[in-house]
């Protein structure tokens, strides 16, 4: 079984930017690693679509999103 481990901290505009981890297996597309598989804080919302005026790249997928409070120390 396959582990990823990261501690990384990022401020982003909650909703408009973010963040997901994507793996490519053997060279195959990239696929997206569900919420559903992470032991600990998985994704914490859906990045706005394009409908909504989101030009991110991954706009509409679940990501990482936001910041603590204004803070940039992190959690």
């Amino acid at each position: 079984m396959a582990r990823l481990s990261f501690d990384h901290y990022v401020a982003t505009e909650t909703g408009w930017d973010g963040g997901n981890v994507k793996v490519s297996v053997n060279g195959g597309a990239w696929q997206l690693v569900s919420a559903g598989n992470f032991v600990y804080n998985a994704y914490n919302t859906t990045l706005n679509t394009a409908g909504q005026g989101n030009s991110n790249p991954i706009a509409g997928q679940p990501a990482f999103t936001g910041t603590d409070a204004g803070s940039v120390g992190g959690s």
